[in-house]
């Protein structure tokens, strides 16, 4: 059996002919709907459902089922810190570190 033609030249001319370069209309605008949200450091509610909209309608129910009506109260940045600030003034006197003796069988 012999080699079929193929119907480009090479490679670079079969990805200049196929290769999607842009996003779709809606991709793009959601894109921009959600530019704000990097530099904020958290989605609102409304942009993590219509970022859930956009991948798959059905994933809407879940996402609304997980959140809840939940809504953060603090920003990203400022909870990370207040956790940080809190575990680095713990304070682990009350505890002591195990010894070897203590997890000898007999």
């Amino acid at each position: 059996m012999g080699q079929r033609r193929v119907p480009y030249a090479s490679v670079a001319a079969l990805l200049r002919r196929e290769l999607v370069r842009g996003e779709g209309p809606e991709t793009a605008a959601l894109m921009a709907r959600l530019r704000p949200v990097k530099r904020r450091g958290r989605f609102t509610r409304a942009e993590f459902l219509s970022m859930c909209r956009w991948k798959s309608p059905r994933a809407i129910r879940h996402c609304e089922a997980k959140l809840g009506g939940w809504e953060p109260k603090i920003n990203l940045e400022e909870g990370l810190k207040k956790t940080i600030h809190y575990f680095k003034n713990l304070d682990l006197t009350p505890y002591r570190v195990p010894t070897p003796h203590q997890y000898q069988m007999t």
